[in-house]
């Protein structure tokens, strides 16, 4: 009977990952014409923490949202993102006000859902979206979560 008691907790540790976090991000954007050529692009960083401890970020520079604009592509060539045009880069978490060295920016509660929105004029295209969440320092190659989208411009 005692094995039983003892073995819960560990199957909880390394099988059920109670103490890991497991954040998803996903894109999401929307246009609206402003006039002939350009166009308002919003887009939603959406993140959910579906694991069981909060997510604690700690860096202004740790939550990234970057468009790229992708020009007119060879047929059969891959696209190498590093050599599309940079359009814009900026921390998602800007605007939060500074907190004590090693306190939390923010924080993803467990089983919690965030929209993060921002919104760029741009022209006509099509662009590369890209959303990274670093998990420690974004300097080091921790842990990270992000996504992607293709994004036409104006949606349809």
């Amino acid at each position: 009977m005692a094995l039983f008691y003892l073995w819960t907790p560990i199957t909880d540790v390394f099988f059920n990952g109670a103490f890991h976090s497991n954040v998803d991000v996903q894109i999401q954007a929307d246009s609206v014409k402003l006039k002939e050529n350009k166009n308002l692009l919003a887009i939603h960083v959406l993140v959910s923490n579906k694991g069981k401890i909060p997510v604690d970020i700690t860096d202004k520079n740790a939550f990234i949202l970057e468009i790229r604009k992708i020009d007119d592509q060879k047929d059969n060539e891959w696209t190498d993102v590093d050599k599309l045009k940079k359009i814009n880069r900026v921390s998602l978490l800007r605007n939060i006000q500074e907190v004590p060295k090693g306190k939390a920016l923010i924080t993803f509660e467990p089983n919690s859902d965030s929209d993060q929105t921002e919104s760029i004029a741009l022209s006509n295209g099509v662009y590369w979206v890209h959303a990274r969440l670093d998990m420690g320092n974004p300097k080091d190659d921790g842990d990270f979560f992000e996504a992607t989208e293709i994004i036409k411009v104006p949606t349809q």
